[in-house]
C-alpha cells in the first residue's frame, strides 16, 4: 500500500514537471513568434525606429543589415558607404530622400526648443559643407596635426599610419572603419590594438600645438586622451565634448 501511495506522488509529481516544461516551451515558442525585428518598427520597413524616414532609406537599411549579417559589408560599401550620423540647424532644406532624422538636445537647454536635428545617411566620405559632424584633432608621434570628422554615434579605437580607427557595433556584429583627414571612409583589413586609449589631463604644452585647431573660446572645453596604433606608437586625441 505505502508503495502505491509513492507511486503516485511520483507519477503526479513528474505529470506537474512535464507540464512546466510544456508551458514552458509554448511560452518560448510564442515569444519568438510574437517578437519583431526593430527594423519593422517603423511605416516604412527598414527604417530606424521613431525616426522620419523614407520608404527609399528603409529599403537600404535592410540592404545593410543583410550584407552586415552574411559578412557582405565591403560589398555593399562599394556602393552606399556605411551610415553615418551628422547634425543640422532644424528648418533647413533636406539634401535628398536618403536620410533618416530624429530632433536632437542640441540648444535645447538654451533656447527651451528643438534646434537641431540628428540626421543619418549612408556615406563613403564626410561631407562637412552640409551638415557639422564631430571632429578629432591628433598629433602624431612625429608631431603632425591632423583633423579628422567622424560619425556622432562612434569612438575612436585607435590610428594605423596617418588614419584613425573607428569601432561599430550593430546588433551584435563588430566591424572597424577607418578615416583619413580628407574625410574618406576606408572599409581596411582589421587593426588590433593592443593597447587601451586613457583619458588625460591636458597640459598647456599640449594645447599650445593644437590651439590653432579650435575657434576662439574653445579650447578651455578641450578633452585630451592617449591613443595607440597596431604596433604600440602613441599619439594624443584632442576633442571637444558632444551634444547628442
Amino acid at each position: 500500500m505505502k508503495k502505491l501511495k509513492v507511486f503516485q506522488k511520483l507519477t503526479i509529481g513528474a505529470c506537474c514537471l512535464l507540464g512546466v516544461q510544456i508551458y514552458t516551451i509554448l511560452n518560448i515558442v510564442h515569444s519568438e513568434m510574437s517578437w519583431k525585428s526593430p527594423l519593422s518598427e517603423h511605416q516604412h520597413e527598414g527604417c530606424p525606429y521613431n525616426s522620419i524616414c523614407s520608404k527609399e532609406m528603409g529599403e537600404i537599411f535592410i540592404k545593410y543589415h543583410k550584407h552586415l549579417q552574411t559578412g557582405q559589408l565591403k560589398k555593399f560599401f562599394q556602393t552606399h558607404g556605411i551610415p553615418v550620423t551628422s547634425l543640422r540647424k532644424k528648418g533647413e532644406k533636406k539634401s535628398s530622400l536618403f536620410e533618416a532624422i530624429w530632433d536632437s538636445p542640441c540648444g535645447y537647454k538654451a533656447n527651451k526648443k528643438s534646434m537641431f536635428e540628428r540626421v543619418m545617411t549612408f556615406a563613403k566620405k564626410f561631407e562637412t559643407n552640409k551638415n557639422q559632424y564631430p571632429f578629432y584633432v591628433l598629433l602624431s608621434p612625429k608631431g603632425v596635426i591632423n583633423k579628422y570628422f567622424s560619425s556622432s554615434d562612434d569612438s575612436v579605437l585607435g590610428f594605423h599610419r596617418d588614419r584613425l580607427i573607428f569601432n561599430r557595433l550593430v546588433e551584435g556584429i563588430y566591424y572597424q572603419y577607418q578615416v583619413n583627414s580628407k574625410g574618406e571612409i576606408k572599409l581596411n583589413k582589421e587593426q588590433k590594438i593592443s593597447k587601451f586609449s586613457k583619458k588625460i589631463t591636458c597640459s598647456s604644452d599640449l594645447l599650445t600645438k593644437v590651439s590653432g585647431q579650435f575657434s576662439s573660446g574653445k579650447i578651455d572645453a578641450v578633452s585630451c586622451r592617449e591613443i595607440y596604433s597596431s604596433s604600440g606608437d602613441k599619439s594624443y586625441l584632442f576633442y571637444l565634448p558632444r551634444c547628442e
